[in-house]
C-alpha cells in the first residue's frame, strides 16, 4: 500500500521543481492531489502520472471515496517529505527514491496519525476485496 502513496508523490513531486516558493509549491501540490478535478487535469498530459493514477484506481477497485483517501493521505506524507528535506527538490526526490527501495523504513517514519490512516485504508481496501466474488 505504502508503495502507491509513493508512487503518487513522486509523479508530482515535479510541481515543485518549477515553482520559485516552495511554500507555494507545497500548497500547490497539496491541492493538486486533494482536488480530484485539478488532479484529473494535471493527469491528462503526464503518462507517469496517468500509470499512477490507474494504480491508485486498481488499489480502491474503482471506489472514488478510498481513492481520494488515498491521495488525501499522499497529501499529508508529502508536506512531511518536504518540510524533512526543507523543500529542496532534489532532497525531496533522493528521499522518495529510498522510500520506493525501502517502503518499511519509510513508513516506520511516518507519523502515528499517518500510520492508522493507512493501516485503516488497507483494512478496508482488504475488506472489499474478500467480500467480491
Amino acid at each position: 500500500m505504502i508503495r502507491h502513496f509513493l508512487s503518487v508523490g513522486m509523479i508530482f513531486i515535479s510541481t515543485t521543481v518549477h515553482a520559485t516558493d516552495p511554500n507555494d509549491a507545497l500548497e500547490k501540490t497539496q491541492q493538486l492531489l486533494m482536488d480530484a478535478n485539478q488532479r484529473s487535469a494535471a493527469i491528462s498530459g503526464d503518462t507517469k502520472a496517468q500509470a499512477a493514477d490507474a494504480q491508485v484506481k486498481k488499489l480502491v477497485g474503482g471506489d472514488a471515496v478510498k481513492e481520494q483517501k488515498v491521495y488525501n493521505i499522499s497529501s499529508d506524507v508529502f508536506a512531511d517529505v518536504e518540510a524533512k528535506t526543507g523543500g529542496d527538490p532534489e532532497k525531496m526526490q533522493q528521499l522518495l527514491e529510498q522510500a520506493a527501495k525501502d517502503p518499511k523504513k519509510f513508513y516506520e517514519g511516518m507519523s502515528s496519525e499517518q500510520k492508522e490512516q493507512i493501516r485503516k485504508l488497507a483494512s478496508e481496501i482488504e475488506s472489499n476485496n474478500v467480500s467480491r466474488p
